[in-house]
């Protein structure tokens, strides 16, 4: 692990954003390997729904019981099925869910900037939510489409008709390039990737 203590030097915050199958997540686990702290919204986002929370309450109250399993957990497949063809009842829970995602976020960007002079914040809605001034970089992973549908098919068993829905339910990757401080194209090895990670965060320990 390198030493990335903060001194009296500016803790600088990255975004890092992407597409399904383009492997946001595989730079997320780079830059976790190297010591740096990464602020993951899907898990903050999954932790908001968890009973007694604000977001839970205010779930409950918008979709109703019929969203709850029979222990008072909220069933989040059911909840999937019912925002996932319908986009108000989608921006409905992106209402709820995305003021509290993100104040935990700066909660833990705040404590992290104590002590370490890169924080970085793994978030698949970035740029959809207009969220890219609150960070000194926006790091897009990119990969061709054709090869997103391939690592899809693979990693979730499913049929390539599936995989493209999946993908053209997102903004499209070409889109998200245009609001990239740095774009990582993940067209070949994962060897190739990481080194896209360690020279740029190279780049940045010299700032």
């Amino acid at each position: 692990m390198q030493n990335n203590m903060n001194t009296d030097k500016k803790c600088l915050y990255i975004g890092i954003t992407g597409g399904i199958g383009s492997g946001k997540s595989a730079v997320s686990s780079f830059i976790k390997s190297m010591g740096y702290p990464l602020i993951d919204a899907d898990i903050i986002a999954r932790r908001i729904l968890d009973r007694g929370t604000k977001a839970y309450a205010d779930t409950v109250t918008v979709f109703g019981v019929e969203i709850l399993r029979a222990n008072g957990d909220v069933n989040r497949e059911r909840l999937g099925e019912i925002i996932f063809n319908d986009s108000n009842q989608r921006q409905k829970l992106n209402d709820i869910l995305h003021p509290a995602i993100y104040d935990e976020m700066e909660r833990q960007y705040i404590e992290f900037s104590k002590a370490y002079s890169l924080v970085f914040a793994d978030i698949p809605l970035l740029i959809e939510n207009n969220r890219m001034d609150r960070f000194d970089e926006v790091w897009v992973v990119y990969a061709p489409e054709a090869l997103r549908v391939a690592r899809i098919m693979e990693r979730d068993s499913v049929e390539e008709n599936y995989a493209r829905v999946k993908i053209a339910a997102q903004m499209s990757l070409d889109e998200k390039k245009k609001f990239a401080t740095r774009v990582f194209y993940n067209d070949s090895s994962l060897e190739v990737l990481k080194e896209q990670v360690e020279e740029a965060v190279g780049k940045l320990r010299v700032r």
